[in-house]
């Protein structure tokens, strides 16, 4: 039994099927974009040639060109740190905490920083900087 084939020639461009290839592009490149996702006041960062992102579940913990320091957006004291600190790390104990502070702070302070994150429990951190070209 022979079957008869016929050959059509295509007479009209049908677009759909490329625009579903456009879209889904666009949707890729949105989701693969970095976005940055720096959080509360602006403070001038130090720069470093390696550098990690940080996952999704950190603590901002930054200190600014004016001394102060803000835990998740809210000022804090230095002699209330600790406390807050360690009833965070109790809540939440593997966060990490991701120390933004400005460039011009002594290091001896940073230092001093870190020393009272790491006794409130936390054994994770970072400390955010830009990307040296």
């Amino acid at each position: 039994m022979k079957i008869n084939t016929q050959k059509k020639r295509i007479k009209e461009t049908v677009l759909i099927s490329m625009t579903d290839v456009m879209f889904l592009l666009i949707i890729f490149l949105l989701i693969s974009s970095n976005f940055n996702n720096s959080k509360g006041m602006q403070v001038k960062l130090p720069s470093a040639k390696s550098q990690q992102q940080a996952n999704a579940s950190v603590i901002h913990l930054m200190y600014d060109e004016n001394y102060n320091l803000y835990l998740e957006d809210k000022q804090v004291d230095w002699n209330e740190l600790p406390l807050r600190l360690t009833t965070l790390h109790e809540k939440k104990p593997d966060f990490t905490i991701f120390i933004r502070a400005d460039k011009d702070i002594p290091l001896e302070n940073i230092v001093k920083l870190m020393d009272v994150v790491k006794l409130s429990g936390f054994q994770k951190l970072y400390i955010a900087t830009k990307n040296a070209q």
